[in-house]
């Protein structure tokens, strides 16, 4: 049987399973943190917080800020009394350029929300007609961030009541009736904080279990105010500089032999003998803390990522002996150390503090003024190799530019010389031409010289014949000469015939010295001629001895030509 379900059952059952399927998908949408500038500067708006358009006031900014945003408030005094009620940042330009001033006329910051920041201000003339007066007032509201404030003229500085959890860092606070004071509030790190020219530098009463170490106490009327509190003054290493504090330090590590007792349940157990300056340093996405214990005046501080060195200058006061005890964290810069004062090194101590994290050091000088430098030994000695090698690498450059401008004057030379050589190239293709010009008149004269000796030969050869019949003549002419001396000539035919014969010898001679002057050969023909007469001389020696009759022959060629010119002269 079937039954029909009605209509009204139907719609409702199909409501309520929609309504459990969405409140199994609904989602609660949070927005992205924002950022909401405040610039007194812009008078004339228009406001809706970009930086382009900033709202005036710091109140506007924190009216339209949402949980989690940022305010962030540019340079400018501000006179303002701000109420911060939901849990977002203040963060300033510049803590000496962002200015909230009171102006006498009461709190300047109330935080009346868990999870608030307060960075970087300046807040002053809150006034003092009232206790309840601070610069910064935070009231039951836990996990609040304060640092980096500068708060001066005020009755309170910051008051801490009925708050947990805070931290209150680097916060510079004068000139007040209390500095910070802390009421019922519990398990809080007051850390970094200067605390100077006060009535009272802290009131506590009923706060316990807070850490309060590395803070600045200095020439306060008052130290500390401890009402039913218990705290502790140190981290376990180190603890506050408390300018009244009396004690020594005998094992010159930086901290005081004996505790400064503050009451009966309180005191620091590592009171520190200089003022302490915390320097952070942005490293690989981190932040670190280099911390500087000294009882100088700190300034001009560096650190130099590339060398892992850090410096500073310490002046001391009065030219009393300065120490420095330094905090290194180990991976900015690793132990051991080379401590360099006025770039000359001296001995520092590594204390027994030191672990894998942190490195503490102690060192001791007696100048008046001096630059402080640290790095790591390993990193001093790779720098030391590089100095070495960056001036062997200038002197190498140095002799390079030398060589170069060697180089560059030779290469003037060499240019020079090539230039000489083209030159010289040049007279030697002219030369040559010359030269090849005077072979060819060589070869010419050559062969005038082959043909003059051609017909010299042949003159030689006549006149050798010429010579030889001479020779015959000339003896027998002798013997016709000897004989007819000894005989007074025999025949009539004889003189005929030696009259001849002379004749004969006198045109040969003739024509001999005719061709000899035509050729310019006389002296050949003289040397002949003498060879002849020598070779005959033994003859009419011989003669002269066979017949004993003396013949005197003409010894030169000069001498025969001058007795045949006298004859001719004779005869014609």
């Amino acid at each position: 049987m079937n039954k029909k379900v009605p209509k009204r059952i139907t719609i409702t059952l199909l409501f309520l399973i929609l309504i459990i399927g969405l409140s199994f998908n609904i989602r609660v949408a949070k927005a992205n943190p924002r950022t909401i500038h405040v610039n007194a500067s812009n008078v004339q708006g228009p406001w809706d917080g970009s930086p382009e358009h900033p709202f005036q006031n710091i109140t506007s900014g924190l009216a339209h800020a949402l949980a989690g945003d940022t305010v962030y408030v540019n340079n400018g005094t501000y006179y303002e009394h701000l109420i911060i009620d939901k849990p977002v940042s203040l963060i300033a330009e510049n803590e000496f350029g962002t200015i909230i001033d009171g102006n006498e006329l009461g709190t300047a910051i109330k935080v009346a929300a868990s999870n608030a920041t307060v960075t970087g201000f300046t807040i002053r003339n809150v006034g003092f007609w009232h206790s309840t007066l601070s610069g910064i007032d935070i009231e039951n509201v836990n996990n609040t961030n304060i640092s980096h404030n500068t708060i001066e003229v005020s009755h309170k500085g910051i008051y801490l009541a009925s708050s947990c959890n805070s931290i209150l860092t680097d916060n510079d606070i004068s000139k007040t009736i209390e500095a910070i004071s802390v009421i019922n509030s519990n398990n809080t790190i007051f850390s970094g904080n200067k605390l100077s020219d006060n009535q009272f530098a802290m009131v506590l009463s009923n706060a316990n279990n807070n850490t309060i170490f590395h803070n600045n106490f200095m020439n306060n009327a008052n130290f500390i105010s401890s009402i039913n509190s218990t705290n502790l003054w140190d981290n376990g290493v180190e603890g506050n500089y408390w300018s009244n504090y009396t004690g020594k330090d005998e094992d010159q590590d930086g901290i005081g032999d004996s505790p400064h007792v503050i009451n009966a349940i309180n005191q620091d157990n590592y009171p520190l003998m200089g003022t302490l300056t915390d320097f952070a340093i942005a490293y690989e996405n981190e932040t670190q803390h280099i911390i500087i214990i000294c009882n100088s005046t700190v300034s001009a501080f560096d650190f130099n990522a590339t060398f892992r060195m850090l410096s500073f200058n310490a002046t001391t006061n009065g030219g009393a002996a300065g120490f420095s005890r330094i905090t290194i964290p180990q991976v900015l810069s690793a132990a051991p150390y080379i401590v360099l004062i006025n770039d000359e090194q001296v001995n520092a101590t590594l204390l027994p503090a030191s672990n894998a994290t942190h490195a503490f050091i102690y060192l001791a000088y007696n100048h008046t003024s001096q630059e402080v430098k640290v790095i790591s030994k390993l990193i001093y000695e790779l720098a030391t190799r590089y100095n070495a090698l960056l001036e062997d690498f200038n002197n190498i450059n140095s002799k390079y530019y030398q060589l170069l401008a060697t180089y560059g004057l030779l290469n003037q030379t060499y240019w020079q010389t090539l230039e000489n050589y083209t030159r010289l190239q040049a007279n030697f293709t002219t030369l040559n031409l010359t030269y090849e010009q005077l072979q060819a008149n060589f070869l010419q004269l050559q062969n005038s010289y082959n043909s003059v000796q051609t017909t010299l030969n042949s003159l030689n050869s006549t006149y050798n014949r010429l010579a030889s019949e001479s020779a015959g003549t000339r003896t027998t002419l002798w013997i016709v000469s000897a004989v007819a001396i000894a005989i007074s000539i025999i025949t009539p035919s004889m003189t005929i015939s030696y009259r001849r014969k002379f004749k004969d010898q006198k045109k040969l001679a003739e024509k001999y010295r005719a061709e000899l002057e035509r050729i310019s050969l006389q002296h050949t023909a003289r040397d002949l001629f003498e060879a002849d007469v020598r070779r005959r001389r033994a003859k009419i020696e011989e003669f002269q001895t066979k017949y004993g009759i003396e013949i005197r022959p003409r010894d030169t060629l000069e001498d025969v030509m001058k007795n045949l010119e006298l004859k001719k002269k004779t005869e014609d």
